[in-house]
């Protein structure tokens, strides 16, 4: 009896303490692919994907959860996530009903924007791009004086965030980007397309996305609908929950 339980014991511990994670998985079975311009992923001493993914032998990076969900897409201007992180967090706070909470504004860079503003309260400052307050807190008719002059006005003619990640993709010299559309409320539209290719996407109002891209995708009526339950209810995202399913043409 005594060596039977030893063995459950040692069993135990092999499977708890020396098991890879997923990360780690997901990287050896990387590494040993052959497709070029492969991500290799990188995963942090926990075993959790880290924040910043660089594709080998190109410029691309993304920004991944812990759980290693994208949170944006590959882009060469990514140098950083620690913006990207903090506005994906406060965004999933808001869609579990959180109220008030402040979401920061983020350059393509992953850096925080030189403007922030506090949606609930309507106040806005100025930041530096590790998302430090570099002035105080002002309401409408401010201006952010940092290296370029930007207008802070909130309230009914203030931009949105769609409007104004719209206007920095449109001004960006990337090629293949993804100009955002908005609606007439000035929020995210559902189908999202890359310029120039094929590629779409699924996005929430709040700019946050329901699908990767894919040349597949040419409406968003069931991914969103889908989306809506899964986030009401976790059980639809399971195969005996009669939730909605997603079908290609």
């Amino acid at each position: 009896m005594n060596s039977f339980c030893f063995l459950i014991v040692v069993s135990c511990c092999l499977v708890g303490a020396f098991a890879a994670s997923d990360c780690q998985e997901h990287r050896e079975r990387e590494l040993k692919a052959k497709v070029k311009a492969t991500l290799v992923p990188k995963c942090d001493a926990n075993g959790d994907y880290e924040a910043l993914q660089c594709f080998e032998g190109s410029k691309f990076c993304m920004c991944w959860r812990p759980d290693g969900s994208h949170i944006t897409d590959p882009s060469t201007a990514i140098k950083t996530c620690k913006c990207h992180v903090h506005r994906d967090n406060e965004l999933a706070k808001s869609r579990k009903g959180m109220v008030g909470n402040f979401v920061p504004q983020c350059n393509n860079s992953g850096t925080y924007a030189s403007k922030q503003c506090h949606g609930s309260t309507g106040f806005c400052w100025c930041a530096d791009e590790e998302g430090n307050k570099v002035s105080e807190q002002s309401t409408m008719n401010s201006f952010c004086f940092l290296i370029v002059v930007s207008c802070c006005l909130v309230g009914a003619f203030a931009a949105s965030d769609c409007e104004e990640h719209r206007e920095r993709e449109a001004n960006s010299k990337i090629k293949a980007k993804l100009v955002p559309k908005c609606d007439a409320n000035g929020d995210y539209e559902a189908l999202q397309c890359f310029q120039g290719s094929k590629f779409c996407m699924c996005w929430r109002p709040d700019g946050s996305h329901v699908t990767d891209p894919s040349i597949a995708i040419k409406t968003c009526k069931c991914h969103l609908h889908r989306d809506r339950e899964v986030t009401r209810n976790p059980l639809a995202d399971r195969e005996h929950y009669d939730a909605p399913q997603k079908y290609y043409d």
